[in-house]
């Protein structure tokens, strides 16, 4: 019994003496490792300062800078602290993409040593090669083109080259290294030569040239120097300009309502010669051809014919295919028949069955107005003029309108809209009021139209200018017009 009890005490001595022992241990390392310790229950608030700031200069773009300060420094230095550090870490495989990212994007605008520093940065940062190598080789593409630079600078500094080809020759060579200190000089000096040419057209009044000259400046370098000035004294030219065209617009307006036709005509055709693209005077010259349309149909009820064919004859030189030519036209027709019926009535009588044989002839061949002397519309005038209201005249008369109206609806039907344009042509002489003409001139003018485009697109510019002009005789005041015109004036623009 005394045996055991001085075994459990040796024990009891044993554990404590290891219990001591670990304690001392424990204090031990406790004072050894007491400053990494408190570094990681009490971070650093240096380090996190200093990893605040290489976030906040990737947020700016700083991926690296030779003071130090850049985001891979930062985020560096805060990794020789803390190896352990796992933000830092993060940041800096950001600070790589970031790298990859404007590589790929300065390669894109051809800034080949903007993208070969971007580059190196990402590959010091270990960027993997499945990224790095398509970015190399462009890289290397770019080099090897620029390898033709110094030979286009060459060129476009030698004498007898035009300022065309130079330009070419220095944008040619900016696309590949943007920072080229002579292509720059020689674009500028280039472009400085357009802007004293635009200079000298505003000093002579050529307000559209120098308009022109300036746009093409701007689209070079907006940033040229010398543009501002320019700029400035073409906007208060262009602002007089417009000043001067209200006054005349205005004058012209004011001549109309004075029954100054020919006088107003004559400003609008002025206005229109500077800018063919000028709505109001193109409306105001359609209004003095209509005038005269009007004019001239008046003429013809008087019986005076020769003034009445010299102002149709104005009004279609103003505007050809206004619909109120057409209509005055038939007009004077009507007027000479009626003068004609007189002094044929009785005398011509026995010719008249032939006429309408030879006109029932001719609208079964569907020569409705052509050929001259011999087609349906002559004879059926003829006999018109021999007896208006003849039973024969009246059917004759009915069958053109009735067979010319299928002409139409069939050659459309067919997409032969040249020939549906002489029929409804033919129509519109013998019935130019008749109630569905409107809709059958705005269906004809949508096929014109997208003939126009057709013919544009396929460089066939002078079918595109037939097409365009039978559209206007059509539909004068279409919405697509304007467009169309301009896209034909700048499609033969180009070329040229």
């Amino acid at each position: 019994m005394h045996d055991a009890s001085g075994e459990r005490a040796r024990r009891n001595a044993w554990r404590a003496g290891l219990l001591v022992l670990v304690v001392l241990v424990a204090c031990f390392g406790l004072w050894h490792w007491r400053g990494a310790l408190s570094e990681r229950l009490i971070p650093d608030p240096r380090l996190n300062q200093q990893i605040e700031q290489a976030e906040a200069a990737l947020q700016r773009g700083e991926l690296s800078r030779a003071d130090g300060r850049g985001a891979k420094e930062l985020f560096e230095a805060a990794l020789a602290v803390d190896p352990d550090r796992a933000i830092a870490r993060d940041g800096l495989v950001r600070v790589r993409e970031a790298a990859l990212a404007r590589a790929a994007r300065a390669l894109r605008e051809r800034h080949a040593a903007a993208a070969e520093t971007s580059l190196a940065l990402a590959q010091s940062l270990s960027a993997p090669k499945v990224q790095m190598q398509p970015l190399q080789a462009q890289l290397a593409d770019l080099r090897a083109a620029g390898s033709d630079i110094p030979a286009w600078l060459e060129q476009a500094g030698r004498p007898g080259t035009s300022d065309a080809v130079a330009l070419a020759l220095y944008e040619r060579s900016l696309e590949i290294d943007p920072d080229n200190a002579i292509a720059l000089e020689g674009r500028r000096i280039v472009l400085g030569h357009r802007l004293a040419q635009a200079t000298s057209a505003l000093a002579r009044g050529a307000t559209a040239e120098a308009e022109r000259l300036v746009a093409d400046v701007i689209a070079h370098d907006p940033a040229h120097l010398d543009l501002p000035d320019v700029q400035a004294a073409l906007g208060e030219q262009l602002a007089q300009v417009q000043r001067a065209r209200e006054q005349r617009l205005a004058a012209a307006a004011d001549l109309e309502k004075r029954g100054a036709t020919e006088r107003a005509a004559t400003i609008y055709q002025q206005l229109l010669k500077a800018d063919p693209e000028l709505a109001e005077a193109s409306a105001g010259l359609s209004r003095c051809a209509r005038a005269l349309a009007l004019r001239a149909q008046a003429y013809a009820a008087d019986a005076d014919f020769r003034a009445a064919a010299e102002a149709l004859g104005q009004a279609r030189r103003w505007s050809p295919r206004l619909p109120e030519i057409a209509a005055a036209e038939h007009a004077i027709t009507q007027a000479r028949l009626r003068q004609a019926e007189a002094g044929t009535r009785g005398v011509d009588q026995k010719r008249l069955p032939s006429l309408l044989a030879e006109g029932q002839a001719a609208l079964e061949r569907e020569d409705f107005v052509s050929p001259p002397g011999s087609s349906a519309w002559d004879k059926l005038r003829v006999a018109s003029a021999i007896a208006p209201h003849s039973a024969g005249v009246l059917k004759l008369r009915a069958a053109f309108d009735q067979r010319s109206r299928h002409c139409v609806t069939q050659a459309m039907a067919e997409g032969r809209i040249v020939r549906a344009q002489s029929c409804l042509e033919a129509r519109i002489l013998v019935d130019p009021t008749a109630r569905d003409l409107p809709q059958a001139r705005a269906d004809l003018a949508e096929r014109w139209l997208a003939r126009a485009q057709e013919r544009i697109a396929a460089s066939d510019y002078p079918a595109a200018h037939q097409a365009i002009n039978n559209l206007v005789w059509l539909q004068p005041a279409h919405p697509a017009l304007p467009a169309l015109q301009r896209r034909l004036r700048q499609a033969e623009g180009q070329a040229r």
